[in-house]
């Protein structure tokens, strides 16, 4: 199943600000996998992300490809959740070769990468804390709260 979806601009910007993903698939038993994927990236419209040490979810992709990524800004209380099949890719494939270069240029070659998974995007979602329909808050007052929260200051100044 193949799909024309494609990330937003908004989403792009998401993904490579937040650092941390959570990539979600199916165990053996029916039962749910989750991992931290500190690698997903967007290059030349394919999302994608590498294996450095997550086996468990390449066994679960290459039994059942159904996969769904969260990616959240902890501070503005906003994220999306993408849904997609995957392809896992091993070298000396193209898809391998460019991922991997990708990351290595990012993160640096002292990080083994085993395999590079891309995503056929089926359906791409918002998600917003409740607090943006309860708490009566701007997303900048949201922002603050939770910068506070956490004990930390952003390095750039605040978004337009």
């Amino acid at each position: 199943m193949t799909s024309s979806l494609t990330l937003g601009p908004e989403a792009i910007e998401l993904i490579e600000r937040a650092g941390l993903s959570f990539v979600a698939t199916t165990n053996n038993d029916g039962s749910a996998n989750l991992a931290p994927i500190a690698s997903l990236s967007v290059r030349d419209g394919l999302l994608f992300f590498v294996n450095m040490a997550s086996r468990t979810t390449i066994e679960n992709l290459r039994r059942d490809p159904r996969v769904t990524i969260a990616v959240a800004d902890i501070f503005q209380r906003r994220g999306v959740r993408l849904r997609g099949q995957a392809t896992v890719h091993e070298p000396p494939s193209v898809a391998y070769s460019t991922g991997a270069e990708h990351i290595w240029s990012s993160h640096g070659r002292q990080y083994p990468i085993h395999e590079v998974v891309t995503i056929t995007l089926q359906s791409v979602e918002p998600v917003l804390s409740p607090a943006y329909r309860y708490g009566g808050l701007s997303e900048g007052e949201i922002e603050s709260a939770f910068l506070r929260r956490y004990g930390v200051e952003r390095l750039e100044g605040p978004k337009a």
